[in-house]
């Protein structure tokens, strides 16, 4: 799953069957919603996972610059 994934999307692929329930749960079990746990924990879009060993090629190619 990725941040462009909407909420309902993400709570069916839970296992939810609609998005009301799997925020409330959510919001049982994190004293977060699942929208402002996304907004507090999202990776900057600047900034694109990258494995481990993908981070260290790139970091020896900008190093390289």
């Amino acid at each position: 799953m990725n941040a462009g994934h909407s909420l309902g999307v993400v709570g069916f692929a839970c296992g939810y069957a609609d998005q009301p329930h799997f925020t409330r749960e959510f919001r049982r079990r994190t004293a977060m919603t699942p929208a402002a746990y996304r907004t507090a924990f999202a990776r900057p879009t600047s900034q694109p996972h990258l494995g481990n060993r993908d981070h260290q090629l790139a970091r020896v190619k900008e190093a390289g610059r």
